[in-house]
């Protein structure tokens, strides 16, 4: 079993670099940014969803923990999201490291989310997942997240 635990300042320290670098690559890998300016734009993104950091209202970052020992498995971050009276949660970022997937944390980590948004009065969850990461896809689909649009492209 796995708990979510608040991220501490140096946990966020080494989130927010990872989760830059790693939305940056992945943006590139997607066709979507250019190589050249792509960790520019992910810095202005993360800028304006966490400009107060981890004390930005309405955010939830959080260490993933194994209960047992305590040992970190993963990170996870989350936030109340407004579209008019419309209130949800979006799951912003959501990472397994990379020795301790397949082991069902990540099913675990969700389930232990979804029980804290529910907490908040929210009934929904909304997630972006990049169309070539088929792991992660497989992962939502399989915890009962279903697809609502997907966008194609081809090079030419």
């Amino acid at each position: 079993m796995v708990e979510l635990v608040p991220m501490l300042a140096d946990d966020y320290q080494h989130f927010i670099e990872w989760a830059v670098d790693d939305y940056a690559r992945e943006q590139v890998r997607a066709g979507t940014w250019q190589a050249e300016n792509a960790q520019e734009l992910a810095q202005k993104t993360f800028a304006g969803f966490l400009p107060e950091g981890l004390s930005t209202a309405n955010q939830y970052l959080y260490m993933i923990e194994r209960e047992a020992d305590g040992i970190q498995v993963g990170q996870l971050w989350w936030g109340i999201q407004e579209q008019g009276e419309t209130r949800f949660a979006a799951l912003n970022d959501f990472h397994i490291f990379e020795e301790y997937r397949r082991q069902g944390y990540g099913g675990e980590a969700l389930s232990a989310m979804e029980k804290l948004i529910q907490q908040e009065g929210l009934e929904t969850v909304y997630l972006h997942v990049f169309g070539h990461n088929e792991a992660a896809r497989a992962m939502y689909r399989k915890m009962g997240y279903v697809e609502r649009n997907v966008t194609m492209m081809k090079k030419l």
